[in-house]
This record gives C-alpha cells, structure tokens and sequence, in this order.
C-alpha cells in the first residue's frame, strides 16, 4: 500500500460542514463535484443516486471529503455506505486488481469489481474490511 487517500464523511448539511473545516482548520476547497450515473451506481453498489461532495486539503495535500447523497434524508444508524459520519478510508495502491485478489483470498467482500472514474483518473472500487468499515481502493492512472 502507498498512503492514505482521503477520509470521506457523510453529511447532513454540506455547506455548513465545508465552512467549519476550512475555518478551523485552514483546510481549502479542491473540488467541489455532484455525482451521478452508472459509475458512482457501480461503485457504492446503489440505483440512482445523486452525490454533491467537497474533497477539502490540508498544505500537506490530505484530503477529507464531505459528501451529502441528495435523494433521502441522512440516517445517524451506520451500516450503509451512506450513513453519516466516518464512513469510508480510501487508500492509494499500485495495482486495484492484484489487490482485490488478494483481499478476495482473504475473505474480503466487494460492492463492485474495479472501475475506471468517470474522468479516468483512477480505477477505483468498495470493500468492506473485516469490521465492517468501507475501504476505497484507489489505483491512480498515470
């Protein structure tokens, strides 16, 4: 494994959210993106949904991103890929398909097989670690 990618917390109301991490703690807004159709579908294993999001940076380049699925009110019980709060880590590796294996060998389950995003700069697919935790695998492309 290389780094940590980014830490992705759902949340009720983004704006709010997105203020208080930029003014507590110097973070600056790197992408601010909605989110829809067959790829983000595939990745999180749903239908339909609609994401806006907010992937925040430190100087250091770590990232948080903020992310509110707009078609439902947000839930405080976790368990979906969905759920507010601390929900997902997402770490770099060289290689999404020969790590998928092995974490398959291991018993690891998938929402999805490794999919190029839609602006093609990364492979990317969801597991769940053996707690129950999202993990995002990121290969990014060259």
């Amino acid at each position: 494994m290389l780094k940590i990618r980014h830490t992705g917390i759902y949340v009720n109301d983004l704006k709010s959210m997105k203020d208080f991490y930029c003014k507590n703690f110097g973070m600056k807004v790197a992408v601010h993106a909605f989110e829809k159709g067959n790829y983000i579908d595939t990745v999180l294993g749903l239908v339909n949904t609609r994401l806006e999001l907010y992937k925040l940076k430190f100087e250091d380049e770590t990232m948080l991103e903020l992310i509110h699925r707009e078609e439902e009110e947000q839930t405080k019980i976790r368990g979906n890929v969905y759920d507010i709060g601390c929900i997902h880590l997402a770490i770099t590796v060289d290689d999404v398909e020969q790590t998928v294996k092995i974490l398959q060998g291991s018993g690891v389950t998938f929402l999805s097989s490794p999919m190029l995003s839609d602006d093609g700069k990364a492979k990317v697919c969801v597991c769940r670690e053996p707690e129950g935790n999202y993990v995002e695998l990121v290969e990014e492309s060259a």
